[in-house]
């Protein structure tokens, strides 16, 4: 069972449907009524509604309602102020990921899920490059998009 923070349109919530498999489970939390419409109109959509738990909730004020996850994903604007609940909704050995996107974010994230007994917490920027593919004679695109975002990664131990 995985739980993500910040729903949005659905996307990551889909990915993640996908990866727990019929017999997993997602829970997908945002404070908005709006972006929880979507996200449960793209999920029925795409067949794995039953998969996916919306719940409408500030989990910045309420943190999260489900225990022993293997994961929990934050996207939020300030996700360092979650990573507390998270640690006690995660089961021992499972896994907190954010995204965040400036080096401010990122730092004040990674700090918090040390202080929090994350480890080992690592980071990687997320880097996109287009390709244009032809017979012989495929190159990278003259332009890149030089920053996605930042991924930050740890381990709940204890």
């Amino acid at each position: 069972s995985v739980a993500e923070a910040g729903s949005g349109s659905g996307a990551l919530t889909l990915v993640l449907a996908h990866a727990v498999g019929p017999t997993g489970s997602v829970v997908s939390y945002d404070r908005r009524a709006d972006f929880l419409r979507a996200a449960r109109a793209n999920a029925a959509a795409a067949g794995w509604a039953e998969r996916i738990r919306f719940v409408e909730r500030d989990v910045v004020v309420e943190g999260l309602d489900a225990t022993e996850l293997d994961a929990v994903v934050l996207d939020l604007p300030e996700p360092w102020q979650v990573v507390a609940a998270a640690r006690a909704a995660l089961a021992r050995g499972g896994y907190l990921v954010t995204y965040s996107p400036t080096y401010n974010q990122l730092e004040r994230s990674v700090r918090e899920m040390r202080s929090a007994g994350f480890g080992p917490v690592d980071a990687e920027e997320v880097l996109v490059r287009a390709l244009h593919v032809g017979e012989g004679g495929t190159r990278p695109d003259f332009e890149m998009l030089g920053h996605t975002g930042f991924l930050a990664f740890g381990r709940r131990r204890g």
